[in-house]
């Protein structure tokens, strides 16, 4: 059974999905692939570099968390999802709509309490330099709704380990997917 799976699979990629020519044509025409180590990193990333020409503000970047961070199961696309599950605060107005404590109104972005923000998937403290707030700092990538005081608990922390909720493990941030995640470090 394991094996039709993936000649339909290796079917679907080569008629649907597959390039002709050069992988992502015409993005990587005349780039030699025939590289490897620390010299097709540099060269893949200085490409990256030389064309990458849409950067964004950071009001950009949580405008486009509205559309990124969508809750795919809401038909009416008014919610986004947190990145962190199951936070410990109770938030009156979504506990019967958001019984998991993962979802958002997408309008309700803020600085209060039961509202969303940005979070820094990376501390932006932690860079070097610093992230801050433009540039990789601004990285649609690198940014995902949050409910307020959990990224607050969260401050600069590395994530690590943990089970349950989100939260401080031994000066590590557990993210909890859901209640009943673990994370082993």
């Amino acid at each position: 059974m394991k094996k039709i799976y993936t000649a339909i699979i290796a079917l679907i990629y080569s008629f649907g999905f597959a390039q002709q020519g050069s992988p992502a044509s015409p993005y990587y025409d005349g780039f030699d692939f025939s590289q490897t180590g620390a010299t097709l990193r540099q060269s893949l990333s200085d490409k990256i570099i030389t064309t990458h020409t849409a950067l964004l503000t950071y009001q950009d970047a949580e405008d486009a968390i509205k559309i990124v961070d969508r809750d795919p199961t809401d038909l009416s696309n008014q919610t986004v999802l947190l990145v962190y599950g199951f936070s410990d605060n109770m938030c009156p107005e979504n506990s019967s709509d958001f019984p998991d404590h993962r979802r958002r109104n997408r309008f309700d972005d803020g600085t209060n309490s039961c509202q969303w923000n940005r979070e820094h998937t990376y501390p932006k403290s932690r860079g070097i330099p610093d992230l801050g707030s433009d540039g990789p700092g601004a990285d649609v990538h690198h940014l995902r709704a949050s409910d307020v005081n959990r990224n607050s608990d969260r401050g600069n922390l590395k994530f690590g380990p943990g089970s349950g909720n989100s939260g401080n493990f031994g000066g590590t941030w557990y993210p909890a997917m859901n209640g009943k995640a673990t994370l082993h470090g």
